[in-house]
């Protein structure tokens, strides 16, 4: 598609004269040495805007394993829906820059696009408005801009920029998730160990041990995926995490409810169909439990982690005493499980925003 039409001035197509700053390459050239990666795409977005005096800018990119991407300037919010209709390129309006500037953009923002993925570098998911990091489906927007501006072609969201200091923001987060939901994991056990006798205390951790063991292998190592592709995943991100539970809870279904009939856990799980029933469900729900924590990581919300297992961890301690009651045997388990279920929705409804 070719860019949309304006009205540009006469001053600036026919005399070719640069209404602001120098020469083009050297301003990319200085700008690529103070950022890189997503950085210097909105950088050089808002350095044409500045130069040409633009109301509204959108880089078109490509890559080879990621797809069609696509930066608008400000990060502003955009509907999906437009991956097909853009070819590669820049875009603006009005339309009233030379193509051969708009050119050395697009190859400038192509490389800096390519040298960020090659990097694996840290860049902000923001999935949301106002600065949340949340999967919900982004509306559609009626521009009441001239049918010719940029905005009314539909362009796929780009995320914003990346903001300084978030790369050690989230590693603190995790640190913090690791150290208390470790220390109050001890106490758990210290706790049941005094609560249920040894028989209870070993069968129940082999219970955990396989629960755990299954969820690991139904999650088909999505959870590095996530850190990794929905930083840069743009519009796909929704359908991208939404697929990708699907399948882990499909497999870990079918993994549990083999291993209980194939007779693996005939020594230490209770033959009664009910307790083998809270045993499958476990899986599926600790299989997208696990999956939650690198969703959150991969949208940079790395600071809910610690509050969503610090939670688990204390609720689960609490829960001890009253389902010891419930039943001697399977009390500790129960215990385990029944908190998951809580933070199983309230963890995809911050996600989602259903």
């Amino acid at each position: 598609m070719n860019p949309p039409e304006g009205e540009p001035p006469d001053d600036h197509r026919e005399t070719g004269q640069v209404p602001y700053g120098g020469p083009l390459e050297t301003s990319l050239e200085d700008l690529s040495r103070q950022v890189s990666g997503i950085g210097f795409l909105y950088e050089a977005l808002e350095l044409m805007a500045a130069r040409w005096e633009l109301s509204d800018a959108l880089i078109v990119l490509v890559d080879q394993s990621l797809g069609m991407q696509m930066f608008r300037l400000g990060g502003k919010r955009v509907p999906s829906g437009s991956e097909g209709k853009l070819a590669p390129g820049f875009y603006c309006w009005p339309d009233r820059i030379p193509v051969a500037e708009r050119d050395m953009v697009y190859v400038a923002s192509q490389r800096a696009l390519s040298m960020h993925i090659l990097r694996n570098s840290e860049t902000r998911g923001g999935f949301g408005v106002g600065g949340r990091f949340v999967l919900s489906e982004q509306r559609s927007v009626r521009s009441r801009e001239p049918e010719n501006n940029i905005a009314s072609q539909r362009p796929s969201h780009a995320p914003p920029r990346p903001r300084a200091g978030r790369l050690v923001q989230n590693a603190v987060a995790l640190i913090i998730s690791g150290a208390g939901s470790g220390a109050i994991g001890i106490l758990f056990w210290a706790v049941a160990a005094h609560s249920a006798s040894v028989a209870t205390i070993g069968r129940t951790s082999a219970e955990i041990a396989a629960m755990v063991l299954l969820a690991t292998l139904a999650q088909l190592s999505f959870g590095t995926s996530f850190e990794r592709f929905l930083p840069v995943a743009g519009a796909q991100t929704r359908i991208l995490v939404k697929r990708a539970y699907v399948m882990c809870t499909a497999i870990g279904l079918v993994v549990a409810i083999a291993y209980v009939a194939l007779g693996f856990s005939h020594s230490f799980l209770p033959k009664a169909f009910g307790w083998r029933a809270i045993f499958v469900a476990g899986v599926v729900m600790w299989t997208v439990f696990a999956l939650q924590d690198s969703v959150l990581i991969g949208l940079r919300a790395s600071r809910v982690v610690p509050v969503e297992n610090i939670f688990y961890s204390i609720v689960k301690l609490a829960l001890i005493p009253v389902f010891i009651i419930v039943s001697s045997t399977q009390g500790v388990l129960l215990a385990w499980i029944v908190p998951i279920m809580a933070l199983f929705f309230a963890i995809n409804w911050y996600l989602f925003k259903i």
